[in-house]
């Protein structure tokens, strides 16, 4: 009987943060019906602050880093990186319908899209991008698909973009530069901002237009705004004490806001030499780097890693926080850690920011968000009865607390631990307590396991001795007798542990009938289908599995951002799946809920989490057979081509994982192995010379040491096959 395709559809309900990786500049947008308008990893999201939901765009396959508001606010075009095709997709926000897509590669190559604006009447749409060092700018008539004009930009790197309303000039604004650019039958003209010896060379950050006048106010690092007729500056004013971050226009003014921690609000003043009044302020006390005005409000964000959104009412003087995620002060800080409370709506996830986040996926709001200074979080688990949880860092150490602390207070506020202890002295990725709650295993970057009696005070037991790197995954038996367990980096190990006698199992064909209480090791018999050979070459590619209450449903999270979903168990190869996208890079996590009604995934360097809800007995969508390649190619065909689509790179994995001697798999009778079964590695680290068969403890050989091969492996069907 042929696979069957899994019973369930993914549908992306809500993304708990607003990564902005890459991102410069003003990002924060608001369209026609007041809805915050702004990316988050390789999505957009259209943002109900006032219900609390979300409309989200994802027909991107790379971070979104840039986007722009139309001058009707209903249509945004939003430009991703150059990693992939450096796409720009233009929508609209009302129903997320695509109106036109460029594919920017030609011009921009692998650099991607910095910064975009679209022309006073909306027909045109400019955008920057390329090498950042060396930018081109490029016009399209966008709605025709059609290269209007392009010109070198800079080798400055660029901060932000904008087209004067008033005199039809771009503005395009960088480190120690600007320039104003004029574009007029088929040609563009530059011109370089003249100081006027009023002022100095610097970063120029943001920019906004004198409705009347069309004089533009650009933002400086030093606290001014520059006041610019045409391209020479005509004088400044002094705003803040620190660089300027952003310029956002309002009804009758504009709001500023920057590295000193103020949000002021600014009303245009038409007397002469006046140019605008302070009209209102509020102090963070952090700095701000996006705003933007609305009606009656300002919302803004701060810091350019920092997750958090506020709202703040110049009438009322009243800061109200709105949206909260994991933050961090470089683009270095990941997000790991993902667990789910058991019959319950809440979820916790932990991050290198030191924050310990607790989620209710009903109300789609933070519970409460704790933090521990100077600390990387990297696992988490909680107990069985949602009583204590379990989180441990990148040097070893677990703290555990009570999850009912987790409610009320102050956010990021310092938690206590009921107790705390140190599991060696490396990255602790995974941790797993026992279905009864009262032993804990803890897996440490330096290949041992060590189990703790949560009873005695987390008192340690015993140590599990055997792998050969990094834990990656564990999993207790619903009986708590075994644990098995995998590895990573080289190794790509399965091993089974009897916990009583801390030893590895002998016999594989023993643990054939044991039943697990979950199941998040990537390697097993039941998980075997998960390693799709055209998509994985590298045995590390796939970063976590987790399998539904009902054991209906296995959900995995890889390297490329995919999530993946399969009718569980998986025991054919390259089994039907349905593949969803939306994180930007690395996706490092995945929990289900225990209602079965939803799924939650986390990804590295986007720091955001994903809350999908499970649709039973939907049609696979149209984008499940595809790979990412496949979806840009598909992409590429169906686009106005502006491009040499010849020169497009192929990225698509293809290529098969790994080739036995054997011709036919399960054909060779079962017998005593006495020598090794070679396969024939091909290029990628995972596959190239395999030796295959069994460890002496009965878990896969995947490594290529030739004095790890038992004789008698007890399946006929593995003397041949990986």
């Amino acid at each position: 009987m042929a696979p069957k395709l899994p019973p369930a559809s993914l549908e992306l309900e809500y993304i708990y943060g607003s990564s902005r990786k890459g991102c410069k500049g003003d990002i924060m947008k608001v369209n026609n019906r007041g809805h915050l308008v702004y990316p988050s990893a390789a999505c957009a999201i259209v943002f109900d602050s006032q219900r609390n939901t979300q409309k989200i765009y994802r027909e991107h396959t790379d971070d979104v880093q840039c986007i722009a508001s139309h001058p009707n606010n209903q249509v945004f075009a939003t430009g991703e990186s150059g990693i992939g095709d450096g796409v720009i997709h233009v929508w609209n926000s009302n129903d997320l319908r695509t109106l036109a897509t460029v594919n920017t590669s030609r011009w921009f190559k692998s650099g991607g899209v910095i910064a975009m604006a679209f022309s006073p009447d909306g027909a045109l749409l400019a955008a920057v991008g390329g090498n950042p060092l060396d930018s081109q700018l490029l016009v399209f008539d966008w709605e025709n698909g059609t290269l209007v004009a392009s010109t070198r930009c800079s080798n400055r790197r660029t901060f932000y973009l904008d087209w004067n309303p008033i005199d039809n000039t771009i503005v395009w604004l960088g480190k120690g530069e600007l320039k104003f650019f004029e574009v007029s039958n088929g040609a563009i003209r530059a011109q370089q901002g003249d100081l006027a010896s009023l002022g100095d060379a610097q970063s120029f950050y943001d920019v906004v237009f004198n409705p009347v006048s069309g004089n533009s106010y650009v933002s400086t690092k030093e606290g001014n705004v520059y006041i610019f007729k045409a391209n020479r500056m005509i004088g400044k004013k002094q705003l803040h004490n620190g660089a300027i971050y952003c310029l956002a226009s309002s009804q009758d003014g504009f709001v500023s806001s920057g590295k000193d921690g103020l949000v002021k609000i600014w009303k245009f003043d038409m007397r002469p030499g006046v140019e605008f009044t302070q009209n209102g302020e509020l102090n963070v006390g952090y700095a701000v780097d996006s705003c933007i005005a609305g009606p009656d409000s300002v919302v803004f964000t701060r810091g350019y890693y920092n997750n958090r959104l506020e709202r703040f009412d110049p009438q009322s003087g009243r800061d109200e926080l709105i949206s909260l995620g994991h933050s961090a002060e470089s683009n270095r800080t990941e997000l790991w850690a993902l667990d789910t409370v058991p019959n319950s709506n809440l979820f916790f996830s932990a991050g290198d920011d030191g924050r310990i986040m607790l989620w209710n996926k009903k109300s789609r709001y933070p519970v409460s968000s704790r933090r521990v200074p100077r600390t990387q979080f990297r696992g988490i688990s909680v107990t069985p009865n949602g009583a204590q949880v379990a989180v441990s860092t990148m040097s070893g150490d677990v703290f555990v607390y009570n999850v009912q602390d987790f409610t009320g207070g102050e956010p990021d506020e310092q938690p206590n631990p009921q107790t705390s202890f140190r599991a060696g002295t490396e990255e602790i990725r995974v941790m797993r307590f026992s279905p009864d709650g009262t032993m804990l295993a803890v897996g440490s970057r330096n290949g041992k396991i060590y189990i703790y009696n949560v009873q005695n005070g987390y008192s340690k037991v015993t140590t599990l001795e055997g792998h050969t790197s990094c834990i990656t995954a564990l999993d207790w038996s619903t009986n708590q007798t075994y644990i098995q367990s995998t590895s990573g980096d080289s190794s790509y190990e399965l091993l089974y542990w009897e916990v009583a006698s801390a030893s590895p199992v002998k016999q594989v064909t023993a643990m054939r009938n044991v039943e697990w209480f979950t199941q998040t090791c990537p390697l097993g018999w039941t998980v075997r289908g998960i390693w799709d050979m055209r998509e994985y070459k590298n045995g590390t590619e796939i970063n976590a599995v987790g399998v539904n209450f009902e054991r209906n449903l296995i959900a995995y999270v890889d390297n490329s951002g995919d999530v993946n979903l399969c009718r569980y168990p998986t025991l054919s190869n390259n089994p039907p799946r349905s593949k969803f996208m939306g994180h930007c890079s690395r996706a490092t996590n995945v929990a289900f809920s225990t209602d079965g009604e939803h799924l939650f995934t986390c990804g590295a360097e986007d720091l955001s989490i994903f809350q999908w809800k499970i649709v039973r007995n939907h049609e696979p969508l149209d984008e499940v057979p595809q790979t990412r390649q496949e979806r840009r190619q598909a992409l590429n065909e169906s686009v106005k081509q502006m491009s040499d689509s010849t020169k497009n790179p192929q990225l698509g994995r293809s290529s098969v994982l790994f080739r036995t001697t054997a011709k036919e798999y399960g054909s060779k009778p079962v017998n005593q192995v006495s020598r090794h079964t070679t396969w024939r590695g091909i290029d990628g680290k995972f596959s190239k010379g395999f030796i295959g068969g069994m460890y002496r403890n009965n878990s896969l050989n995947t490594s290529q040491s030739r004095n790890r091969v038992l004789k008698d492996t007890g399946f006929s069907n593995m003397d041949n096959t990986l």
